[in-house]
């Protein structure tokens, strides 16, 4: 995650995202900063305001601020806590479905499933509906779910191919799959990965310490509690790991429209 470590913004927002204390805010001087903010603050006021400035601005497919995937997130986000927000979103949307890239096109429909308050744990980028509901209604996901999100998130090359915000997504809907399943549970960890991915593959010790880097305490902590479990997860798994590690020297070029 260096890309998110090099960003301060991305670093604030990554705290934010994983739920923990936002103590620190954003210089209120772009877009995204200042959708930020409103969240953090709690500020009802200053995103209508911010609305009113976005609605009346000036936007095209050329305008290089609404291909900003964060800010995106942050308005859908905003929106659920204020109100108000369906109007510019759906703007936004609209100009940014005249792209071509297909990747980008997934990624719209995903957005766009949010706006309408549909959630299914379906398509390439279901990961962006989980941490969205995570974050705005605490919600945790279910068994079914959990095997769709793991068997989505451990696709080999699919963590590479995203960009450093949706890559901060990814990780914390792997977070989210792995606070679900808790010791003591209905399942133990070893059953539940068995379950999720029957396979025979091992996790190296490098590969284990690699996932611990990027998930939060607590998770660590439960973690650890089912060492024997967590080698045996197999090559799915492996196979992210691997993602997650040699993403540090990979360069992501943001989609061209």
């Amino acid at each position: 995650m260096l890309e998110v470590e090099k960003d301060p913004e991305l670093r604030v927002i990554r705290g934010f995202i994983f739920d923990e204390q936002a103590a620190n805010g954003l210089p209120a001087q772009t877009t995204r900063s200042k959708t930020f903010e409103c969240i953090r603050l709690g500020d009802r006021g200053g995103f209508a305001a911010q609305l009113s400035e976005l609605q009346t601005r000036r936007a095209s497919a050329a305008s290089e601020w609404i291909w900003d995937d964060c800010l995106v997130f942050l308005l859908l986000i905003a929106n659920a806590r204020f109100g108000g927000g369906q109007p510019v979103i759906s703007k936004i949307l609209s100009l940014r479905r005249e792209t071509i890239n297909a990747a980008l096109q997934r990624i719209n429909e995903t957005f766009d499933s949010i706006l309408r308050g549909e959630f299914a744990v379906e398509g390439e980028y279901a990961f962006l509906k989980c941490v969205y509901r995570s974050v705005t209604e605490k919600w945790v996901p279910d068994e079914t779910e959990c095997v769709k999100l793991y068997r989505q998130l451990t696709q080999p090359g699919f963590y590479l191919q995203l960009e450093p915000f949706l890559r901060l997504l990814a990780l914390r809907a792997f977070d989210l799959v792995i606070e679900r399943r808790t010791p003591g549970a209905s399942l133990s960890w070893e059953q539940v990965f068995v379950k999720l991915q029957e396979d025979t593959g091992k996790l190296t010790v490098l590969q284990f310490f690699k996932l611990l880097r990027h998930l939060k305490l607590s998770v660590i902590c439960l973690i650890i509690a089912s060492l024997t479990a967590i080698f045996s997860a197999g090559m799915a798994l492996s196979a992210f790991l691997r993602d997650v590690g040699a993403a540090k020297n990979v360069q992501v070029q943001k989609p061209k429209p």
